[in-house]
């Protein structure tokens, strides 16, 4: 078997087999090229029993003016394609047919010079914590690139693997960091995090051990086209919904947009529920304090109305306790029909059926009740709540 040097005078394969065209180094000026047949680690051949019914392996042909190593095999005087050389420029002075090319690439900013993968940036390259190589993979000539790093020195540690585009869209697998990234080459992706990403863990909303964060410049878009969307806590702690924009036309995306900061809940064919189950909190009923549970519509700091629309069905409220009405300006009421008050009244306790977990009734429909309008001594409710009720966010506010 005849082993000898080469360089790849063409890539181009009409009949797409995987052959090159090399010229064997130190031959003639104007010796015959010679057809050599590329050859790869892995190649599996399709099985007529099973469903693979495709050739697959490895691939990655070496490139024109590449110096490669080749074979003559006896048995069919066929070349075969063995490996390629780097660090080529060492063949220049060997290479009649081609020692006054250049064996540099072509920048934007300044030519490559070296001649070793992976070894352009010194901060990334295979000798970057060591003077013996650490990194293994494979890049194209447009900077695709997959690295497996196991390269490490004692002052640092960089464990990861990565895939990289060629226009720096990337996945980091960062076994350092213990985390793994997807992202975009202007930095919108996905994150998620390992048990020891930042070595602690952290309290409320926020990027921890064991987290998902999906960040983009633009629109996040999350669909379900045949089924149920769903967002679930399931032992851990809020689930928040927030729009943190700025409504202030210099810095909206559209300065004419009004809807910039909103939030909307739609559901075009159907109702919208919103229920508190409480199931882990117990009511002390004879406690003279309102708890500080409940559902909260706040907007005492919004400038706006708070307004409620029904159509036919109307508007239905229930309370196994009292309901106060408490307002700065007038209290009006307005109606097409009657106005009726009607106190111990016996319907009442009909709408105790509605409740999962009903309270004792604190005024039993027995007996005589009243209905007061602007009376002149206090009533025994007025001094139960002085004060509105307190969320828990009031009561318990997270620095």
């Amino acid at each position: 078997m005849e082993i000898r040097v080469g360089r790849v005078i063409s890539n181009e394969d009409p009949e797409r087999l995987g052959h090159l065209k090399v010229a064997l180094i130190g031959d003639d000026k104007n010796a015959i090229e010679k057809t050599v047949s590329y050859t790869t680690p892995s190649f599996q051949i399709p099985d007529p029993g099973s469903e693979a019914n495709k050739f697959t392996g490895f691939v990655g042909v070496p490139g024109v003016n590449t110096y490669v190593l080749v074979c003559n095999n006896p048995d069919d005087d066929m070349w075969y394609y063995i490996s390629t050389i780097t660090g080529s420029a060492n063949y220049q002075n060997l290479d009649g047919k081609f020692a006054k090319l250049a064996l540099t690439g072509v920048s934007d900013e300044k030519p490559y010079q070296a001649s070793f993968p992976f070894s352009e940036n010194p901060n990334s390259s295979v000798y970057s914590h060591k003077a013996s190589p650490q990194k293994y993979g494979f890049e194209s000539p447009k900077g695709g690139k997959v690295v497996l790093s196991d390269s490490s020195n004692k002052a640092d540690v960089n464990y990861y693997t990565k895939v990289e585009s060629q226009s720096g869209k990337m996945m980091m697998l960062d076994d350092v960091a213990d985390s793994i990234v997807l992202k975009t080459e202007h930095e919108d992706g996905l994150k998620v995090t390992g048990h020891h990403y930042g070595e602690k863990v952290l309290v409320g909303p926020g990027p921890g051990p064991r987290s998902v964060t999906l960040e983009a410049n633009q629109n996040v878009f999350i669909e379900a086209d045949n089924g149920s969307l769903n967002a679930d806590v399931k032992g851990g702690y809020q689930l928040n919904i927030r729009n943190e924009t700025c409504n202030v036309p210099a810095l909206r995306p559209m300065p004419l947009d009004p809807k910039v900061g909103e939030v909307n809940i739609e559901s075009n064919a159907n109702s919208i529920n919103i229920q508190a189950h409480n199931r882990n909190f117990l009511y002390d009923p004879t406690s003279h304090t309102m708890p500080a549970k409940g559902v909260f519509i706040d907007a005492s700091m919004f400038q706006g109305v708070v307004q409620i629309k029904a159509g036919r069905g109307g508007v239905e409220i229930f309370s196994d306790g009292d309901i106060d009405f408490n307002c700065a300006g007038n209290f009006n009421v307005n109606a097409l029909g009657d106005i009726n008050f009607r106190a111990a009244s016996t319907v009442a306790g009909n709408y105790q059926a509605w409740s999962a977990n009903p309270a004792p009734l604190l005024h039993p429909p027995t007996g005589g009740g009243f209905v007061n309008l602007n009376p002149l001594t206090p009533l025994p409710s007025d001094t139960k709540k002085p004060i509105p009720t307190f969320n828990n966010d009031q009561l318990y506010p997270v620095g």
